[in-house]
């Protein structure tokens, strides 16, 4: 027996540099106002899913950090311009719509220094892309 099993990663960004992560199995419409529901009862509330973290940029490269329960996670991040011969345009949204996953880490203590003992690199399958979803609840 096969069983498949779909998971949503979520990341939502906040201009002062907090994020929003959940990696989860519920749908946008189910996680939309999970994530409301965190912003109503502030910085460093929690969800079942749902965790708040940091980023940073430079230039067209993110890196977000956030605290589960289990690990701290670790993405690094490529902003890439539309495109949409590879199928990953939102069309009128903007030029700036979508982020490549080039880095995903894990680590039991949260050090994330290249010869940290616990640091977990996990491959990432090519032309998986975060799409950017507006969503003006939150």
């Amino acid at each position: 027996a096969i069983l498949e099993s779909v998971y949503y990663r979520y990341l939502y960004f906040f201009e002062d540099g907090r994020v929003m992560y959940a990696l989860t199995h519920a749908s946008p419409v189910e996680m939309i106002p999970r994530f409301v529901k965190m912003v109503l009862k502030g910085y460093g509330s929690k969800d079942k899913w749902g965790v708040w973290g940091r980023y940073e940029i430079q230039k067209d490269e993110v890196r977000v950090w956030a605290a589960q329960a289990w690990q701290d996670v670790c993405f690094q991040l490529k902003v890439l311009p539309s495109n949409r011969i590879f199928h990953y345009d939102n069309g009128d949204r903007g030029v700036w719509t979508t982020m490549a996953l080039e880095k995903h880490m894990a680590s039991g203590t949260g050090d994330f220094r290249e010869h940290s003992s616990d640091l977990v690199h996990f491959e990432i399958p090519e032309n998986r892309y975060f799409r950017f979803l507006r969503d003006r609840r939150i």
